[in-house]
């Protein structure tokens, strides 16, 4: 301890590895190498494996992989296109619907309620909340123009 680091090269003892802490921005891009490779790698096999052998494990961590992929793939989207005159609540709720209304979801959703015809739109309701939470669109003539005038958000329904 208080050693200059001249002194500690020259030091007769062995040298003794310090290992640091990742930074964030490493953990945070092992993060999406992980995602990605677990959605795009890893679900396709494990889905197939368990519809031809009727397994159901295979089945549900593919899906569940592929739906973690699609709504982080979602969420980066949202996030690059989004303005910045976005609100708080609005970023909180549009991602809460990139979870939700994930269109993965929306697929297992219907074929499990037997609803096939919904899984043709499954990006529907996610585009419908996230256009009207982003302000984008003006939904009648008497609404305001969110993304010139800056206003406070409200929904127009």
């Amino acid at each position: 301890f208080g050693l200059r680091c001249s002194q500690v090269f020259r030091s007769p003892r062995p040298r003794i590895l310090v290992l640091r802490m990742p930074s964030a921005r490493l953990l945070k891009h092992t993060e999406a190498g992980l995602v990605l490779f677990g959605s795009t790698v890893l679900a396709p096999p494990l889905l197939l494996l368990g519809f031809l052998y009727g397994w159901l494990a295979p089945k549900v961590l593919g899906l569940c992989l592929l739906s973690v992929g699609s709504a982080s793939l979602l969420g980066a989207l949202l996030t690059a296109w989004l303005p910045s005159s976005v609100t708080t609540l609005q970023w909180k709720l549009m991602f809460t619907a990139v979870w939700v209304l994930n269109p993965v979801v929306v697929v297992i959703v219907s074929v499990h309620l037997g609803h096939e015809e919904v899984s043709w739109w499954s990006a529907m309701p996610l585009a419908f909340v996230v256009s009207l939470l982003s302000g984008r669109v003006l939904i009648h003539d008497g609404a305001h123009d969110r993304v010139d005038g800056g206003l406070p958000f409200e929904l127009c329904l």
